[in-house]
């Protein structure tokens, strides 16, 4: 019998083998997009994770500046300071502080967090709070007294109020090699004639004396209990002092010391800060925290702060004149770059006497606060500037960094010349060092920090 062949049989094999096969490349494919699709979630996962270990990192960072800031950058009594770590969710940061020395302010930070296995590390060298050790000269007012014939500024000059300048077309000007900055929008006298070889830059804030908290600085002086690991003295009433090399002679009634021998630095500190404050007993003539600075060389770092006006009776120098740091090793008067440094501090006035020799040459950052309460601004003065009976006293020879609530005279000029006539011409050498190495305990200007460098890891 005729067999007929069953064609819809073999059709219907090869559509089940093709939709097999579709199927087959379908999962594959579908496969191949979840596993694409899953590492895209874990990428996306990760990237998440990075980032908020990241910002862990950086909340750390924050800490320690808030920490830095409200502590004028002395922060604790140990060489390294640690925030207890902080555990937020599947997130935890630490932060440490490495601290080159308390009397400098200086940090090196390190801060490091972990979020679902994620670490971050921020590495930040040399963060430090801007102080006033930074200017030539800082004042809040220039007091109506004019930059003449003959004066010569190095460093960064500021008022916040504005300067008053003398020039003339056949005598010429102050010379100015620094940048200077006023709040102020306009200047005061002719400026035709100055020398700004960095410019003049007006409506420029620049820090304020406020940031000064003689308070902290009487604390760090008094050390209570050891709270700081740090060199310093608490001295009352009337106090002179003359600088031998790295010991001083000290002369205090209530101590009872006479020309006693004092260290300038104890050899395991980076500086030393002695406050001298007001009495409440002994001699009333005595009892204002005065210092009567009796000149001398310094080889050293050490403050000086006092609740009262600051003397300048004779010539202060470093030990290690910085001023020959820059020269070849050959033409310095030391191989090592110098680090001695002098701050002095008043809340009131610091005055070159008439006992002070003339061409007086002074080394050291100077701050004249004003904020004794006595309603006398602090100033930078030289008193007698005006006396005509004793003439021209030659020039100020300072080296340093000179800081003044109003500025103060020194002396007086012929106003059609532009020549001196009495007291004293001025040659302000800036401190270059200052910028980043000021003497210790040196009072912020501004609650900015700076840092040298920022790596993430």
């Amino acid at each position: 019998m005729k067999k007929t062949q069953n064609k819809s049989t073999n059709k219907d094999g090869f559509t089940l083998f093709s939709t097999i096969g579709y199927m087959v490349l379908s999962f594959t494919f579908a496969g191949v997009i979840m596993t694409a699709s899953n590492e895209h979630v874990r990428s996306a996962a990760n990237t998440v994770d990075r980032e908020v270990a990241s910002y862990l990192a950086e909340a750390a960072i924050e800490v320690a500046f808030a920490r830095i800031s409200t502590t004028d950058g002395y922060v604790h009594n140990s060489a390294t300071n640690e925030v207890t770590s902080l555990h937020l969710g599947q997130g935890k940061m630490s932060m440490k502080a490495s601290n080159q020395s308390m009397a400098e302010g200086i940090f090196d930070l390190r801060a490091t967090s972990t979020y679902n296995g994620v670490t971050k590390t921020i590495l930040i060298d040399q963060v430090k709070l801007a102080t006033f050790a930074s200017y030539g000269m800082w004042m809040r007012d220039n007091g109506g007294i004019n930059y003449t014939v003959g004066d010569v500024m190095t460093g960064p000059v500021h008022s916040d109020r504005a300067i008053r300048f003398w020039s003339h077309a056949t005598y010429g000007g102050p010379d100015f090699w620094g940048e200077v900055t006023s709040v102020a929008g306009t200047h005061e006298g002719n400026i035709d004639y100055v020398n700004f070889h960095k410019g003049y830059d007006f409506n420029k804030p620049q820090g304020d004396l406020s940031h000064i908290s003689f308070d902290k600085l009487n604390g760090y002086g008094r050390n209570d209990s050891g709270t700081y690991n740090i060199d310093a003295l608490v001295l009352e009433g009337a106090t002179s002092i003359e600088f031998v090399g790295d010991k001083m002679l000290v002369t205090n009634e209530r101590k009872g010391w006479d020309e006693e021998l004092v260290d300038v630095n104890n050899g395991i500190h980076k500086g030393k800060l002695i406050y001298i404050e007001d009495s409440e007993s002994g001699d009333s003539s005595t009892k204002a925290g005065k210092l009567y600075l009796d000149g001398g060389e310094i080889d050293g770092r050490i403050t000086l702060v006092t609740d009262n006006d600051i003397f300048i009776n004779d010539h202060i120098t470093y030990n290690n004149d910085p001023a020959d740091d820059h020269l070849d090793i050959s033409q310095r008067d030391y191989v090592e770059m110098s680090d001695d440094s002098l701050g002095l501090i008043s809340k009131d006035d610091v005055r070159i006497t008439t006992a002070a020799p003339d061409n007086i040459t002074i080394y050291a950052a100077i701050i004249a606060a004003g904020v004794r309460g006595d309603n006398n601004p602090g100033k930078f003065d030289v008193i007698s500037y005006n006396s005509s009976s004793r003439g021209p006293r030659g020039t100020i020879n300072f080296y340093g960094s000179l800081t003044q609530d109003v500025r103060g005279a020194v002396g007086t000029f012929n106003t059609s010349t532009g020549y001196g006539v009495s007291g004293f011409k001025k040659n302000y050498q800036f401190d270059e060092r200052f910028t980043n190495e000021p003497p210790p305990f040196y009072p912020p200007s501004s609650q900015k920090l700076s840092f040298s460098s920022w790596m993430e890891i």
